[in-house]
This record gives C-alpha cells, structure tokens and sequence, in this order.
C-alpha cells in the first residue's frame, strides 16, 4: 500500500492510498483525532485514467502560465 499525505486546513490531514499499482487511489481527510470526514464514494475513488489526466492538467497549467481552475 502507498500513501501520500498533506497537511490542510485547521490540523486536517488529507491522504491519498493506493493499493496496488495502477489501482483506484482513496481520498481521504483525517481530522486532529485521527477521525475521517465522510466523503461520497464518487468522489473519495480517483481512477487511474483520472489521476494521470489531473497530473497532466496541472503539468499543462504550469508549462502554459495558466491558472488551475
């Protein structure tokens, strides 16, 4: 299993999991207790297709000088 994690707003923890390689990665917040903020399945599951089109989004917003919207 691969984690990345990132530190947010008011001590909250947000995590990305993933699996198995080029399996579905997980969202996820995690609060100060440790406990998670429920998010709707639609939007916790981020598909392989979908997590390289948003790397290559922000790759082509940087390389251009274009806001990420």
């Amino acid at each position: 299993m691969n984690t990345i994690s990132f530190e947010v707003n008011n001590q909250r923890k947000m995590k990305l999991v993933q699996r198995q390689h080029d399996g579905a990665t997980l969202l996820f917040i995690e609060d100060q207790h440790g406990d998670h903020e429920s998010i709707p399945d639609e939007e916790a599951f981020i598909s392989p297709g979908d997590f390289v089109m948003l790397i290559n989004y922000y790759r082509a917003c940087r390389r251009e000088g274009k806001p990420i919207l």
